[in-house]
């Protein structure tokens, strides 16, 4: 398939909600770093064939990490204490919707994460609120797991950068080769 040729990309779309501001920009941030990186290890980068089995093992890495991420904040949520007063609510002043389109498989484990990640700020919040925990102390998990899932985007980064290289510099000898068989126009004349 030649490559300049625009590909038709089918997506998945995923519609959440996230409360929080923190979530919220959790989620522009992720989308904004991975969605293309996905789509260019799962889709592009593994049609070509010197970056083939690179490819593979990076998606196969990256859903690892994902699924573990993701298992290991349901578990901290789960552990987490309940809120002495199942009574009150908590509301947030500028909930958000999401609609994420999903081009790779993996993108729905992110959604997931974010979910949650946001679910874990709700639930902080919610503990603060009630006094049960101290502002410091709800604000821990919150920074712990947004340094969790920021190592996590940049081991994903850290996969895609030597695949990039190489196929930017596959582009840049295959865009040579095609202007050397090129014909010129003065030979002609």
């Amino acid at each position: 398939m030649n490559d300049r040729k625009k590909r038709s990309q089918p997506a998945l779309l995923m519609d959440f909600n996230l409360k929080t501001h923190q979530g919220q920009r959790m989620c522009q941030w992720m989308d904004y770093r991975l969605k293309n990186l996905l789509f260019m290890l799962e889709v592009v980068y593994s049609e070509n064939q010197s970056l083939h089995d690179l490819s593979t093992n990076a998606i196969k890495e990256i859903s690892q990490e994902f699924e573990s991420l993701d298992q290991n904040l349901q578990h901290f949520l789960d552990a987490m204490p309940q809120p002495n007063n199942n009574k009150a609510s908590i509301r947030y002043n500028k909930p958000k919707n999401f609609t994420i389109q999903c081009t790779t498989p993996q993108v729905i484990t992110y959604v997931n994460i974010l979910k949650n990640y946001d679910l874990l700020i709700q639930k902080c919040d919610r503990l603060w609120l009630t006094q049960q925990w101290g502002r410091m102390e709800s604000r821990k998990p919150i920074h712990e797991w947004g340094q969790i899932i920021s190592k996590s985007i940049s081991f994903c980064s850290e996969l895609f950068a030597p695949l990039r290289s190489q196929y930017i510099q596959y582009r840049k000898l295959q865009h040579s080769d095609d202007e050397e068989n090129k014909p010129n126009d003065q030979e002609q004349s």
